[in-house]
């Protein structure tokens, strides 16, 4: 009985939040009417002896302090120990809601340019579960997301 009282103290004591490293891989999708559609790939690390499982990810994004995107998902599937692994963020950008965070001459600009960009801020999280633990690791990121 105590051996097994040690064991779950020690694999308790030893678990870590997997940590969030970065935003990448943001993919311009389509734009159809006033909406912009975009995927996003974020890179975390698992730092534990045992597999862990995502649950859901609840993120926005900021614009010049106006929310301009919001992620609420799930993605249930495990993750190996001591490894990398990404989560794919699906989301999408009114342009019509855009041009109040950025005014009017920004919104032209970006009109008159092929390529567009707008600066974002992530902010959220997203849940883990490792053996009965659940963890929410914070995300902040800035990044600037280009599209036609």
């Amino acid at each position: 009985m105590l051996f097994i009282f040690c064991a779950v103290l020690y694999f308790k004591s030893n678990l870590r939040s997997p940590e969030f490293i970065s935003i990448e891989k943001i993919e311009y999708i389509e734009t159809i009417g006033p909406e912009v559609f975009f995927n996003a790939h974020a890179n975390f690390y698992n730092p534990n002896n045992f597999e862990a499982q995502i649950l859901n990810s609840e993120l926005e994004l900021i614009s010049k302090d106006l929310e301009v995107a919001k992620i609420s998902q799930s993605n249930i599937s495990k993750v190996k120990a001591h490894s990398n692994f990404n989560v794919e963020f699906k989301f999408k950008i009114n342009l019509a809601q855009l041009s109040v965070s950025h005014g009017l001459s920004g919104v032209l600009a970006n009109i008159l340019s092929e390529e567009k960009e707008i600066p974002v801020h992530f902010t959220g999280y997203t849940r883990f579960r490792s053996r009965g633990q659940v963890y929410k690791i914070p995300i902040e990121f800035d990044q600037i997301l280009k599209f036609k």
